[in-house]
């Protein structure tokens, strides 16, 4: 009998979250979206006066308060459209949000450009006699750092309207991804299964080989029926971020966005290069895999399942939580209560149902507590994901505490490091609690897996995904011929000869949601690296380590990012964290072969 996925109405609320806690009703929403429509022409009236210091720091105060108010009705919008894609009221509702937030991004726009246009030396020198420019300090700092990239006030208030259009792939392949894309049904265990996105991780764990087999060819199937689609649409995506970084006098698209956060690029070209020459320490892992499975062949629908078959891997949602609980206690007290509290108190929306977006997620705005998305299905791999997104949840917690809203939105390149961390000390806990040589066999593949899949495997897609723009920016348009054999050629290159590189994941490309969020990927990879730094001082007891921290997580966005990991005793501008990730890999593998004999 197939297995029917529930309707929203049917998952019992103590397994949804409370969107309430940001806006009672939708209504409540409408009306705090039209107040905030009304109040976007209030900048203007500071436009041609920024160069009094008591105009400025009023127009920055509101400005402020408008984007705050403005995240609340994002988070409501998204975590609304999130309960059910195909929901046109919610879809509506973020659609209306995009088209404020240009408007709200076009009534700001002179801000930058004024500010640039004032005498930097005397502004600064009126700002610093003044206390309550203290706040702003940082923030006009970077705005400075950035002179070089900022156009005139016209050309400003253009790119913050076109941000609206030009988005548009980034929300195309959300439609088509979430609310078109059916993969028909698999043959599992008890029966016919619908195959969603939630489920597709599941079904490629299964020890069954020809349920794998079957999960992988219809999956990639329904991405390959739309591959000219897809295609098209990431190269307007990758053609938008030329134009952005062109109009903004960048090198290129990478350092465009890079350059936001203070990232330089060699960290980027740096972790490619230190993580490509170690793909051997992949290639031996690929050959441990194909021996523990007993497979004379290893393909790609063999990646993902357990190597270790007689471990159990199912949970519950109780013990998912009550073994993080567990888990997290070197963080201290205080951290673990709030954990506690978001898993009782609507933090968490907790299991798939039809039309929910797929995948997991954390959401953290200022003002609201932060809220996750699961799509928990009893898996080890489901409670790792509890974990990093719990991570991700608690850094926002922390932020948004302890740093004014200005400061309260950490930035992407940090974002992966408290996930990270939270998953590590998830793994090391169940090691530790343990003396079946089977399951501890099956958690080192976790960690081998986590590693290759966050370190590996992001570097792979960064990689990819600096050489499209490339492409495109000498002039090659991307056909789905020219991303497949580049992807291809890359697979080749990073799991080499140790796997048979089926035809269908030449197109992994095409359903890769964060090849639309501009060079976010190498960051799970960097992030990992730094994790593993860090979680190793907080699991030795180190006190002083596990305050360094929890100090990085409430620092938010209050200094560079590059700066905060180094006050947290992670310095990424070298090689060493990268190195290190690395040695634990090989570590790992070493471990593994112990297990050989389970």
């Amino acid at each position: 009998m197939e297995q029917r996925i529930q309707k929203r109405c049917e998952v019992a609320d103590e397994y949804k979250w409370n969107t309430a806690d940001v806006f009672a009703t939708d209504e409540d929403w409408a009306r705090e979206f039209d107040a905030l429509g009304e109040e976007l022409t209030k900048p203007a009236a500071f436009r041609g006066r920024l160069g009094e210091v008591e105009e400025l720091l009023e127009c920055l105060r509101l400005c402020d308060d408008l984007d705050r108010r403005a995240g609340l009705l994002w988070l409501y919008a998204l975590l609304k459209s999130s309960e059910d894609t195909a929901n046109s009221t919610y879809a509506a509702m973020e659609s209306r949000f995009e088209g404020l937030q240009a408007r709200l991004g076009a009534a700001q726009s002179f801000i930058v450009p004024e500010i640039l246009g004032l005498d930097e030396e005397s502004l600064r020198r009126r700002l610093e006699e003044h206390e309550g420019a203290k706040l702003y300090a940082f923030y006009l700092d970077n705005i400075w750092r950035l002179k070089a990239h900022v156009l005139s006030p016209e050309i400003e208030e253009v790119l913050a309207l076109a941000q609206e259009v030009t988005d548009a792939p980034d929300t195309i392949f959300s439609m088509i991804d979430n609310a078109d894309m059916k993969f028909g049904t698999v043959a599992g265990e008890g029966g016919e299964i619908e195959l969603t996105h939630g489920r597709y991780k599941g079904l490629m764990e299964s020890q069954n080989r020809a349920i794998r087999i079957e999960t992988f060819t219809k999956y990639y199937a329904a991405y390959v029926r739309q591959k000219n689609t897809l295609a098209a649409n990431l190269n307007a995506w990758v053609k938008r971020n030329i134009f952005y970084a062109n109009m903004r006098k960048y090198g290129s698209a990478l350092e465009s966005s890079l350059s936001g956060f203070n990232i330089p690029v060699q960290v980027y070209t740096n972790l490619v290069d230190t993580v490509r020459k170690h793909n051997g320490l992949m290639h031996r892992y690929l050959d441990i895999r194909r021996r523990f499975l007993g497979l004379e062949e290893l393909h790609f629908y063999d990646i993902y399942t357990p190597i270790v078959k007689e471990a159990d891997t199912k949970i519950s949602w109780q013990d998912a939580k009550d073994v993080l609980l567990r888990a997290l206690a070197p963080l201290g007290a205080d951290y673990v209560d709030v954990v506690r509290r978001a898993m009782n108190e609507g933090w968490i929306d907790v299991y798939e149902n039809e039309g929910k977006a797929g995948g997991a997620y954390c959401a953290g705005m200022y003002g609201a507590h932060p809220y996750v998305l699961m799509n928990f299905d009893g898996t080890i791999g489901d409670v790792l994901t509890l974990a990093h997104e719990v991570g991700h949840m608690m850094h926002s917690h922390y932020s948004n505490t302890a740093q004014p809203h200005i400061y309260s939105n950490y930035t992407i390149f940090v974002a992966e490091v408290a996930s990270t961390v939270n998953e590590t000390l998830l793994l090391n806990y169940m090691m530790n609690t343990t003396d079946d040589r089977k399951m501890l066999a099956y958690l080192v593949n976790e960690s081998l897996e986590g590693i290759r899949g966050t370190i590996f495997r992001q570097t792979m897609l960064a990689e990819f995904e600096k050489r499209i723009h490339d492409e495109v920016a000498a002039g090659s348009p991307l056909t789905h011929e020219s991303l497949c054999e580049t992807y291809a050629a890359l697979n080749r290159d990073y799991y080499g000869g140790g796997v048979v590189h089926d035809s269908e994941i030449a197109y992994e490309w095409s359903r890769i949601p964060h090849m639309y969020m501009g060079f976010y990927v190498y960051q799970y990879a960097t992030g990992m690296s730094a994790a593993l730094a860090l979680s190793r001082g907080i699991l030795a007891g180190d006190a002083g380590k596990v305050q360094a921290y929890l100090e990085f997580l409430a620092a938010g966005s209050s200094d560079y990012s590059i700066n905060l990991l180094k006050a947290a005793g992670v310095d990424m501008s070298s090689p060493r964290p990268i190195e290190a990730a690395m040695k634990v890999f090989e570590e790992l593998l070493d471990r593994m072969e112990t297990y050989s004999d389970v």
